[in-house]
């Protein structure tokens, strides 16, 4: 049986460069931020599963809203409703249900990091790899 990260492999890593792709230039950033932009964004695609129409109100301020809005943008892209943000950039679209499987995968993987390594230690494992160009 195909494991989650391989079959999902490029939507994980495409929302964690949404994700960590500021962490290099505001060091004020940890890992409870990171989780509180995909607790938010899980419950933003929650109500869009559900039907709602009124979407979930976002408690996201400053930086952490920027950040939340590129992993929402690159989120809209892998369900298909808006261009890759880059032109050589190609990819299927995913289902919402889909969707949330990956970001409760990160979600998991942040919660994991951050009890293994403190405050930074979801950055400090993941970032470097997102990151690469």
């Amino acid at each position: 049986m195909e494991e989650f990260e391989d079959k999902y492999l490029d939507v994980l890593q495409n929302i964690e460069w949404g994700l960590l792709s500021m962490t290099n230039d505001y060091h004020e950033l940890s890992d409870h931020d990171m989780l509180r932009i995909i607790e938010q964004a899980i419950t933003y695609y929650k109500f869009q599963q559900r039907g709602n129409l009124a979407i979930a109100q976002s408690k996201l301020t400053g930086l952490d809203q920027k950040i939340f809005d590129r992993v929402l943008s690159i989120c809209e892209w892998r369900l298909g409703r808006c261009p890759p943000p880059f032109e050589e950039i190609s990819s299927g679209s995913i289902s919402i249900e889909e969707l949330l499987l990956c970001l409760k995968r990160i979600e998991k993987s942040i919660k994991f990091w951050t009890k293994l390594s403190g405050r930074k230690g979801y950055i400090n494992f993941a970032a470097p790899r997102a990151l690469i160009s």
